[in-house]
């Protein structure tokens, strides 16, 4: 994978692999969706799909849906009028739906009926050199430190 970024000339594609998953227990009926098209620069979404009065995500898991990685956050779930529980727990109201809000904004604009996933992928490129900084021979363990900046559309 290295090799073929060729220095930062070319994007990775990948999660953050501390947090590949949502960290509380979604409680779905249905495939989370997009519930209302939602613009670009908006900092929160509909989604459906959780039990009525369920939890649906926590605060710090990524959502995507515009290419783009955002952090579900607590003041912009409560700004768009979710509901956030406990210790940042968001909850689906009586219809199954909830107000998750994020940062940064929506860099692109979602339709409703998109399917959410996990794990949220970014695009990313390479900004470390490490040219020469391997000093591990053929056949040894390697360990390798690299450095990437978020690649916006």
């Amino acid at each position: 994978m290295i090799a073929d970024l060729e220095g930062g000339l070319n994007i990775a594609v990948f999660h953050d692999f501390r947090r590949p998953v949502p960290l509380g227990r979604m409680s779905l009926i249905s495939a989370p969706t997009v519930a209302e098209a939602t613009a670009v620069g908006s900092s929160s979404i509909k989604v459906g799909g959780f039990a009525p009065g369920a939890p649906a995500l926590c605060v710090g898991d990524y959502i995507g849906g515009d290419g783009r990685p955002h952090l579900v956050s607590r003041a912009m779930t409560i700004a768009a009028g979710g509901v956030v529980a406990g210790a940042g727990t968001i909850v689906a109201d009586a219809s199954g739906a909830a107000t998750i809000g994020f940062k940064p904004p929506l860099s692109a604009a979602v339709e409703a009926g998109t399917v959410l996933t996990w794990p949220v992928t970014g695009r990313f490129e390479l900004i470390s050199e490490d040219a020469g900084a391997n000093e591990t021979g053929v056949g040894g363990i390697s360990e390798y430190v690299l450095d990437f900046v978020e690649s916006l559309l």
